[in-house]
């Protein structure tokens, strides 16, 4: 960390290295390194000492309150920060609990990136579940029995009830167009 020129650093004057004040339980050496050295410049009678130590131990302690500097310091969330948890997770158990918004969100991410919400167990997917599905399905083909080709003429009865229908119409003309190039 910067510090500002001509300002006093806590670790060398009670003579601790600041790698090894990292958490709270490292309080009490240098609690005790601050009394030892305290006393010494009190019986010294040399108060400007002192005092800078007892400034020092309390700089040192300011310091583990502070958020980044004490490496393993774990500091509670902010009223902010909680509220929008709370927000967040009541948003996503609304989620869980309305079929209509999973069904859309499932249809949404259709062909995307897997999309988990919380609480869903996230699984790797292997193949094996897709090839058992072509396996079952090439099973079924080669054992349905193939259907008989339709007459001609009732073909073509099929195809005229279902001519005049906008949608069918091109798809009519192509199965059409297919009869002839094949016969």
């Amino acid at each position: 960390t910067a510090r500002r020129f001509g300002a006093m650093d806590p670790y060398k004057i009670l003579g601790v290295p600041a790698s090894q004040v990292k958490h709270p339980s490292d309080l009490d050496k240098v609690r005790q390194r601050a009394k030892k050295l305290y006393k010494r410049y009190a019986s010294e009678k040399n108060k400007f000492q002192a005092k800078k130590v007892m400034e020092a131990f309390e700089m040192v302690q300011r310091n583990m309150k502070k958020i980044g500097e004490g490496a393993y310091k774990l500091l509670g969330r902010g009223r902010k920060e909680r509220e929008l948890d709370r927000h967040f997770n009541h948003q996503t158990k609304e989620i869980k609990k309305d079929r209509r918004v999973k069904r859309k969100l499932k249809q949404d991410r259709k062909g995307e990136k897997r999309f988990h919400l919380p609480g869903d167990k996230e699984r790797i997917p292997t193949g094996w579940r897709e090839r058992q599905r072509r396996k079952k399905r090439r099973r079924q083909q080669m054992n349905k029995p193939k259907k008989p080709n339709v007459d001609v003429l009732q073909g073509l009865e099929r195809l005229a009830a279902v001519l005049p229908q906008r949608t069918k119409f091109p798809k009519v003309v192509k199965l059409l167009y297919r009869w002839i190039r094949n016969t």
